[in-house]
């Protein structure tokens, strides 16, 4: 799916096995995190199951946040629960306040920019693994999932899409 897409009818089409599950598991209300959040899609159709107030949207990847905003925008939703536009890890980056990266009720300045070609999206897609090859990669900040929830909430569920380092 693309931003060409934002006319169409894509709530319907799109994973619709991952959405009816979400829809049989947790009603209106629920508190949901989308993980690997890309371009937002994932994230705007949780909000129409669940209410936009109550999804969380985590997105290490700072291009595609503008994307993310505009889907949300274009459907008309309110502020999400919270954002972060991080890595989930292990362990918390040392030195970093988690409540200056977890952003409540707000997008992060990271959905400022322009929206950038879905070309440029998937160039930035990275792992907390990749530091060595992709330097920029520790500009970005990480979290447990814990110190997260301790900020926004306990979810009842969490849709993932993300990459992960076998340990």
């Amino acid at each position: 799916m693309s931003m060409g897409d934002l006319g169409s009818d894509i709530r319907t089409r799109y994973e619709p096995n991952v959405f009816n599950s979400v829809r049989k598991l947790l009603p209106p209300g629920s508190l949901i995190f989308d993980v690997g959040a890309y371009d937002g899609i994932t994230s705007d159709i949780l909000a129409t199951i669940v209410g936009p107030e109550n999804v969380v949207i985590v997105e290490p990847g700072e291009m595609d946040w503008a994307t993310i905003r505009a889907y949300w925008n274009a459907h008309g939703h309110g502020a999400p629960r919270a954002t972060y536009a991080g890595f989930l890890n292990d362990s918390d980056r040392p030195g970093l306040d988690p409540r200056s990266v977890v952003h409540v009720g707000k997008f992060p300045p990271e959905a400022d920019q322009s929206i950038v070609a879905q070309a440029e999206e998937g160039l930035n897609f990275r792992l907390l693994s990749d530091r060595e090859k992709y330097p920029e990669v520790m500009a970005r900040p990480w979290l447990k999932l814990d110190t997260v929830t301790s900020i926004v909430g306990s979810p009842a569920g969490v849709v993932m899409d993300v990459g992960v380092l076998n340990c």
